[in-house]
C-alpha cells in the first residue's frame, strides 16, 4: 500500500494537470487521509466558533491576510502526514501548488489564497454546494456576505487575529482541504455518485462543526438556516 502511494504522489509532482484526479485516487485508497483532517490546526483554533448564528450586521470588512512561506507550508504538511501516518509522502505535498489549485476552484470571486477569511469561505460555500448538490455557480453577492460574516468571526479569535503564524497555519491546511473536497467531489461525479457524496459531506461537517448544511441556505443573507 505504502510503495502504491508513493507512486501516486510521484505522478502527482510531475503532472500538476492532472492532480485532482490523482488525489481523488490517493484518498480513495487511504483512509487515514480523510479521518486526519478531523484533527489539528482548524479545529483546534475555529470549531464551531466561525459561523455568526444569528447576527446579520456585522463590523467591517476584516482582512486576514499572512505571507505562506515554506516553513510554514512544511510544519503543515509534517502534521497533517504524521496524523495521515504516511510521513514519506512530505515531499510531495510540499511540492505540489495548493494556491494554484485554490485559485482555479475560486476563480471569478476575488477570494485570495493568502488571507484566512477568504479561504475559509470558499471551505464553507464549497461544502454547502457539495452537500447540497447545488448546479452551476452561486451569486457572488451571497458569496461577499459569507466571506464577511466568515471574517468577522475569525477575527474575533484572539489565534487567528493576533498570532499570524496560527493564522497561517491554519489557512494553509484549510487550501489543502479545499483541494481535497474538490478532488473527492469531481470524482463523485464521474462515478454518478452525488447523493453518496452530498450526504458523506454534510455528516463530516455536522460532525466537525455542528451544522447540518442541508438545512441552511446560502442566499443575501449568506450562509444561514
Amino acid at each position: 500500500m505504502k510503495k502504491s502511494i508513493l507512486l501516486l504522489l510521484s505522478a502527482l509532482m510531475l503532472q500538476q494537470a492532472h492532480a485532482q484526479d490523482m488525489l481523488s485516487t490517493y484518498i480513495e485508497n487511504n483512509t487515514s487521509f480523510t479521518n486526519a483532517y478531523m484533527y489539528g490546526h482548524i479545529n483546534k483554533l475555529v470549531a464551531k466558533n466561525y459561523y455568526l448564528k444569528e447576527k446579520d450586521d456585522v463590523p467591517g470588512n476584516y482582512h486576514l491576510t499572512y505571507r505562506p512561506n515554506t516553513k510554514v507550508k512544511q510544519q503543515v504538511v509534517e502534521s497533517l502526514t504524521t496524523r495521515m501516518k504516511i510521513p514519506e509522502a512530505r515531499q510531495a505535498f510540499m511540492q505540489y501548488d495548493f494556491d494554484a489549485t485554490f485559485n482555479t476552484i475560486t476563480k471569478g470571486y476575488d477570494l485570495k489564497n493568502n488571507d484566512a477569511g477568504d479561504i475559509m469561505t470558499a471551505y464553507q460555500v464549497l461544502s454547502w454546494i457539495a452537500a447540497n448538490q447545488y448546479v452551476g455557480l452561486p451569486d457572488k453577492a451571497a458569496v461577499a456576505v459569507v466571506r464577511k460574516k466568515t471574517a468577522a468571526a475569525l477575527a474575533a479569535l484572539p489565534a487567528v487575529n493576533h498570532d499570524v503564524v496560527a493564522r497561517a497555519k491554519m489557512s494553509e491546511e484549510m487550501k489543502i482541504l479545499i483541494v481535497i473536497l474538490q478532488s473527492r467531489r469531481i470524482e463523485s461525479q464521474k462515478k454518478h455518485q452525488e447523493q453518496n457524496f452530498a450526504t458523506q459531506v454534510n455528516a463530516e461537517y455536522l460532525n466537525r462543526y455542528g451544522q447540518d448544511l442541508q438545512k441552511l441556505k446560502l442566499d443575501s443573507r449568506g450562509i444561514h438556516p
